[in-house]
């Protein structure tokens, strides 16, 4: 049997984890993701290209927290509208991909809508999405430890992780 050291309300997390997943639909059917090839999945990816510079399929599975296989579809799919380059190893390395000129102006473009959307939205309550932000954050740095995995690379959590460990 296994020993439980705190108790946590189940109802709790499946709200949580409910509430999420309808705010990822609900951003997904925002007007800057709406009749485009581009979803909220790939302007995340793209987000963290532009942020990370040139980064590989397997950075990036770690950074978003998907497969392999479902980062090189964002990549592709980021690729084939040419809003992402991906450059091909000449020597041993990975292949990497980085923002194009038009991906940097789709997220502009992007970007600014959505900016103007949560502007309206969160009016007078502009500290929700970054008080949200840090509470997800620390949830994932928890269950991270616990499960004894390591910080993704690339966020800013693992950059500290590495700090201290310098």
């Amino acid at each position: 049997m296994v020993k439980v050291e705190s108790q946590i309300n189940i109802d709790d997390l499946t709200t949580l984890l409910i509430s999420a997943s309808r705010m990822l639909a609900a951003f997904a059917a925002l007007k800057p993701f709406e009749g485009t090839n581009i979803g909220l999945a790939e302007w995340v990816a793209l987000t963290i290209l532009e942020k990370n510079g040139a980064v590989s399929s397997k950075q990036l599975s770690r950074i978003m927290g998907v497969t392999r296989l479902r980062s090189n579809q964002l990549l592709g799919s980021l690729s084939k509208e040419e809003l992402a380059t991906i450059r091909e190893a000449t020597d041993d390395r990975r292949s990497t991909a980085e923002v194009s000129p038009k991906g940097q102006e789709h997220l502009k473009v992007v970007n600014s809508e959505l900016q103007q959307f949560l502007g309206k939205a969160l009016e007078g309550r502009e500290e929700t999405l970054a008080s949200a932000s840090r509470r997800f954050h620390l949830l994932i740095r928890l269950i991270d430890t616990v499960a004894q995995r390591p910080p993704a690379e690339g966020t800013a959590y693992a950059a500290s992780v590495a700090r201290l460990h310098r």
